[in-house]
Protein backbone atom coordinates (compact mmCIF):
# COMPACT_ATOMS: atom_id res chain seq x y z
CA UNK A 1 0.00 0.00 0.00
CA UNK A 2 0.68 3.18 -0.42
CA UNK A 3 2.15 5.33 2.34
CA UNK A 4 0.23 8.62 2.89
CA UNK A 5 1.57 11.81 1.09
CA UNK A 6 3.54 14.24 2.89
CA UNK A 7 1.89 17.91 4.03
CA UNK A 8 3.71 20.92 4.24
CA UNK A 9 2.56 20.61 7.62
CA UNK A 10 4.47 17.88 8.80
CA UNK A 11 7.47 19.17 6.35
CA UNK A 12 7.49 22.25 8.72
CA UNK A 13 7.27 20.03 12.13
CA UNK A 14 10.45 17.96 11.53
CA UNK A 15 12.40 20.95 9.96
CA UNK A 16 11.34 22.75 13.20
CA UNK A 17 12.39 19.59 15.05
CA UNK A 18 15.97 19.58 13.41
CA UNK A 19 16.29 23.44 13.67
CA UNK A 20 15.90 23.59 17.52
CA UNK A 21 18.20 20.10 17.77
CA UNK A 22 21.26 21.07 15.38
CA UNK A 23 20.36 24.56 14.07
CA UNK A 24 19.50 25.80 10.87
CA UNK A 25 23.01 25.75 9.20
CA UNK A 26 23.73 22.13 9.85
CA UNK A 27 20.48 20.89 8.53
CA UNK A 28 20.16 19.67 5.27
CA UNK A 29 16.93 19.25 3.03
CA UNK A 30 18.45 15.35 2.80
CA UNK A 31 17.99 15.00 6.35
CA UNK A 32 14.73 16.56 6.35
CA UNK A 33 13.96 14.47 3.62
CA UNK A 34 15.07 11.13 5.56
CA UNK A 35 13.50 12.17 8.49
CA UNK A 36 9.85 11.82 6.55
CA UNK A 37 11.12 8.66 4.97
CA UNK A 38 10.97 10.52 1.64
CA UNK A 39 13.62 11.43 -0.96
CA UNK A 40 14.90 14.72 -1.08
CA UNK A 41 13.37 15.49 -4.74
CA UNK A 42 10.15 15.19 -3.16
CA UNK A 43 10.27 17.79 -0.89
CA UNK A 44 10.87 19.97 -4.04
CA UNK A 45 6.83 19.17 -4.80
CA UNK A 46 6.49 21.76 -1.11
CA UNK A 47 9.48 24.15 -0.93
CA UNK A 48 11.67 25.28 -3.69
CA UNK A 49 15.01 25.49 -0.88
CA UNK A 50 16.23 25.03 2.49
CA UNK A 51 15.59 29.15 2.92
CA UNK A 52 12.45 28.54 1.97
CA UNK A 53 11.54 26.17 4.27
CA UNK A 54 12.72 28.22 7.18
CA UNK A 55 10.90 30.93 5.92
CA UNK A 56 7.94 29.17 5.64
CA UNK A 57 8.54 27.63 9.09
CA UNK A 58 8.98 31.10 10.77
CA UNK A 59 5.86 32.66 8.81
CA UNK A 60 3.36 30.07 9.68
CA UNK A 61 4.61 30.00 13.48
CA UNK A 62 3.91 33.78 13.34
CA UNK A 63 0.99 33.49 11.18
CA UNK A 64 -0.61 30.56 13.84
CA UNK A 65 0.12 32.43 17.18
CA UNK A 66 -1.15 35.81 16.04
CA UNK A 67 -4.72 33.65 14.87
CA UNK A 68 -4.48 32.59 18.73
CA UNK A 69 -3.35 35.74 20.79
CA UNK A 70 -5.83 37.70 18.00
CA UNK A 71 -9.26 35.81 18.85
CA UNK A 72 -7.96 35.16 22.32
CA UNK A 73 -8.30 38.77 23.10
CA UNK A 74 -10.58 40.71 20.24
CA UNK A 75 -13.42 41.43 23.05
CA UNK A 76 -14.14 42.48 26.79
CA UNK A 77 -12.43 45.56 28.78
CA UNK A 78 -8.97 46.37 28.41
CA UNK A 79 -7.92 44.74 31.18
CA UNK A 80 -9.94 41.34 30.16
CA UNK A 81 -8.65 41.69 26.58
CA UNK A 82 -4.91 42.17 28.81
CA UNK A 83 -5.45 38.98 30.46
CA UNK A 84 -6.26 36.76 27.63
CA UNK A 85 -3.45 38.05 25.57
CA UNK A 86 -1.05 36.95 27.73
CA UNK A 87 -2.69 33.73 28.85
CA UNK A 88 -2.87 32.86 25.38
CA UNK A 89 0.94 33.96 24.28
CA UNK A 90 2.30 31.65 27.15
CA UNK A 91 -0.25 28.97 25.98
CA UNK A 92 0.69 29.13 22.65
CA UNK A 93 4.17 28.69 23.88
CA UNK A 94 3.75 25.69 25.82
CA UNK A 95 1.32 23.79 23.60
CA UNK A 96 3.83 23.62 20.74
CA UNK A 97 7.19 24.05 22.90
CA UNK A 98 9.39 22.33 20.31
CA UNK A 99 8.07 24.93 17.22
CA UNK A 100 7.95 27.81 19.66
CA UNK A 101 11.13 26.81 20.84
CA UNK A 102 12.94 26.75 17.04
CA UNK A 103 11.16 30.06 16.15
CA UNK A 104 12.37 32.52 19.53
CA UNK A 105 16.01 30.62 18.84
CA UNK A 106 16.28 31.41 14.86
CA UNK A 107 13.99 34.46 14.34
CA UNK A 108 17.04 36.75 15.23
CA UNK A 109 19.33 34.80 12.14
CA UNK A 110 16.90 36.77 9.80
CA UNK A 111 19.39 39.70 9.25
CA UNK A 112 21.67 37.31 7.03
CA UNK A 113 19.69 33.91 6.17
CA UNK A 114 16.88 35.53 4.57
CA UNK A 115 16.07 38.13 1.44
CA UNK A 116 15.52 41.75 2.52
CA UNK A 117 11.98 41.03 1.02
CA UNK A 118 11.57 38.17 3.07
CA UNK A 119 12.71 39.57 6.13
CA UNK A 120 10.11 42.54 5.35
CA UNK A 121 7.58 40.29 5.23
CA UNK A 122 8.48 38.64 8.64
CA UNK A 123 9.28 41.79 10.58
CA UNK A 124 5.62 43.04 9.44
CA UNK A 125 3.91 40.43 11.22
CA UNK A 126 6.36 41.09 14.40
CA UNK A 127 5.06 44.53 14.32
CA UNK A 128 1.52 43.80 14.14
CA UNK A 129 1.58 41.88 17.39
CA UNK A 130 3.36 44.56 18.96
CA UNK A 131 0.87 47.27 17.77
CA UNK A 132 -1.90 44.46 19.01
CA UNK A 133 -0.52 44.59 22.52
CA UNK A 134 0.58 48.46 22.43
CA UNK A 135 -3.54 49.19 21.29
CA UNK A 136 -4.93 47.37 24.18
CA UNK A 137 -2.64 49.11 26.53
CA UNK A 138 -3.57 52.13 25.00
CA UNK A 139 -7.13 51.12 25.13
CA UNK A 140 -6.52 50.84 29.44
CA UNK A 141 -4.94 54.01 29.34
CA UNK A 142 -8.06 55.92 28.34
CA UNK A 143 -10.38 53.96 30.51
CA UNK A 144 -8.46 54.87 33.23
CA UNK A 145 -7.71 50.87 33.94
CA UNK A 146 -4.23 50.96 33.77
CA UNK A 147 -1.54 53.07 34.92
CA UNK A 148 2.17 52.84 33.51
CA UNK A 149 5.38 54.87 33.63
CA UNK A 150 5.66 54.22 29.52
CA UNK A 151 3.94 52.97 27.27
CA UNK A 152 6.42 50.98 25.08
CA UNK A 153 8.58 49.72 27.68
CA UNK A 154 5.57 48.20 29.68
CA UNK A 155 4.49 46.84 26.32
CA UNK A 156 7.81 44.98 25.84
CA UNK A 157 8.22 43.96 29.66
CA UNK A 158 4.94 41.87 29.43
CA UNK A 159 5.66 40.75 25.57
CA UNK A 160 9.16 39.68 26.90
CA UNK A 161 7.72 38.02 30.10
CA UNK A 162 5.26 35.68 28.04
CA UNK A 163 7.76 34.51 25.35
CA UNK A 164 10.74 33.52 27.71
CA UNK A 165 8.69 31.10 29.55
CA UNK A 166 8.89 28.17 26.69
CA UNK A 167 12.75 28.64 28.03
CA UNK A 168 12.43 27.55 31.61
CA UNK A 169 9.04 25.79 31.75
CA UNK A 170 9.16 22.22 32.63
CA UNK A 171 6.77 19.60 31.76
CA UNK A 172 7.41 17.45 34.50
CA UNK A 173 7.55 20.88 37.01
CA UNK A 174 4.98 21.69 39.74
CA UNK A 175 2.98 24.06 37.41
CA UNK A 176 1.04 22.97 34.32
CA UNK A 177 0.58 24.92 30.98
CA UNK A 178 -2.53 26.02 32.13
CA UNK A 179 -1.43 27.42 35.55
CA UNK A 180 1.70 28.88 34.20
CA UNK A 181 -0.42 30.98 31.58
CA UNK A 182 -2.80 32.19 33.96
CA UNK A 183 0.15 33.38 36.33
CA UNK A 184 1.25 35.26 33.15
CA UNK A 185 -1.84 36.61 32.81
CA UNK A 186 -1.94 38.34 36.30
CA UNK A 187 1.73 39.33 35.27
CA UNK A 188 0.27 41.47 33.45
CA UNK A 189 -2.22 43.06 35.25
CA UNK A 190 0.07 43.82 38.02
CA UNK A 191 2.67 45.30 35.10
CA UNK A 192 -0.03 47.65 34.23
CA UNK A 193 -1.00 48.43 37.53
CA UNK A 194 -4.68 46.53 37.88
CA UNK A 195 -5.41 45.78 41.93
CA UNK A 196 -6.27 42.35 41.61
CA UNK A 197 -7.87 42.45 45.08
CA UNK A 198 -10.80 44.17 43.58
CA UNK A 199 -10.87 42.57 40.20
CA UNK A 200 -13.56 40.14 39.66
CA UNK A 201 -12.54 36.38 39.99
CA UNK A 202 -11.00 34.43 37.29
CA UNK A 203 -10.85 30.50 36.72
CA UNK A 204 -7.92 29.44 39.12
CA UNK A 205 -5.72 26.53 39.96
Amino acid sequence: SRAAPITREAVLKVAAALFLSQGYERTTLAQIANALHISAPSLYWHFESKEDVFYEFLRSEWSAFLDDVEAAAQSGTPTERLHAMAVAHVRHGLERRVESRAFTYHYAQLSYLLSVELRAELQELNQRFVRFCRAIIEDGIRSAEFVVPHLVATAFAIINACEHVIGWFDEDGSLSIDEVAELHGEYALRIVGVDLAVRPAVARF
